[in-house]
């Protein structure tokens, strides 16, 4: 009884180290690979999996050169110089309340001392744009491409974060959650109601016992799961027969999208030909 466990124990221990070690090759190889190409100026694409996006943010960011930080204003550093002893003050005010006596206090502040302020705001934007220009100096034909591609990816991501706060203002149905998520939800609240210090990524540990869970103790989670998707569904429906009411045609799925397009196009083609005849 005991032989066949230690073998699967043993077989699952050498997948996890050559996981890993096919990582730790793959991010090593990738990183020579993007030095050479930067260094010979050649070009390439960014990958657009999300592991391998942040991989080449990871590697790119020690062979860029660092972008310089735009300077602020005179205001800027009134309250790079005021804030942090203001806010000690006060710690029982909140952000808001502190940024509103901020403004109030350069209101106030004499016309003297804000022109300290714009000069050193000026002399510190003259300084900045002598850098700049070494920056720019510096920068191979690869290297604006890169940035470019990064500058887009930001733009997604932005752009990604935009819809996903519309989808909340307007209610859409949390999606539907597979069986380890269920499971990895109950191990990690059991672990934190035994008082165990959580990692910032514990998934790992919590993927490795479920390989080795029996579908028997799976089950439980399974149905959990099939409970969900039902649940997922309905609630979709009554959302989607919502937006239609409303004209949000373009949240609708695909298919459903598609049909309203296809009667759309039918009911413009019949007025056309009622004018035409």
């Amino acid at each position: 009884m005991a032989a066949p466990i230690l073998k699967q124990m043993k077989s699952l221990m050498l997948c996890v180290i050559a996981q890993y070690s096919r990582t730790i090759l793959t991010f090593r190889w990738r990183h020579i690979c993007f030095r050479h190409a930067l260094q010979n100026n050649a070009y390439f694409s960014l990958s657009h999996g999300n592991h391998r996006r942040i991989t080449d943010a990871t590697i790119l960011s020690s062979i860029i050169p660092t972008k310089l930080k735009r300077p602020g204003n005179s205001y800027g550093l009134f309250l790079a110089d005021v804030r942090a002893q203001l806010t000690a003050e006060h710690s029982d005010k909140s952000f808001k309340e502190i940024s509103q006596m901020l403004g109030n206090m350069w209101k106030e502040l004499p016309e003297p001392e804000k022109e300290k302020y714009r000069e050193r705001a000026e002399k510190i934007r003259s300084e900045f744009k002598q850098q700049f220009e070494y920056y720019k100096a510096n920068l191979t034909e690869n290297h604006i491409r890169v940035l470019l591609e990064m500058e887009r990816t930001k733009l997604r991501r932005r752009k990604l974060r935009k819809g996903k706060q519309e989808m909340k203002e307007l209610d859409k149905p949390k999606r539907f959650s597979g069986p380890f998520a269920f499971y990895a939800r109950a191990k990690l609240s059991e672990l934190k109601a035994e008082g165990a210090i959580i990692r910032k990524a514990p998934l790992a540990d919590v993927s490795l016992d479920w390989n080795v869970m029996d579908e028997e103790e799976k089950y439980v989670y399974k149905e959990l799961a099939k409970e969900d998707m039902v649940r997922y569904r309905k609630e979709m429906d009554e959302w989607e027969q919502r937006m239609e009411a409303e004209g949000r045609y373009d949240l609708l799925r695909k298919k459903k999208a598609h049909r309203k397009e296809q009667e759309n196009d039918t009911d413009k083609n019949d007025s056309e030909h009622d004018d035409t005849t």
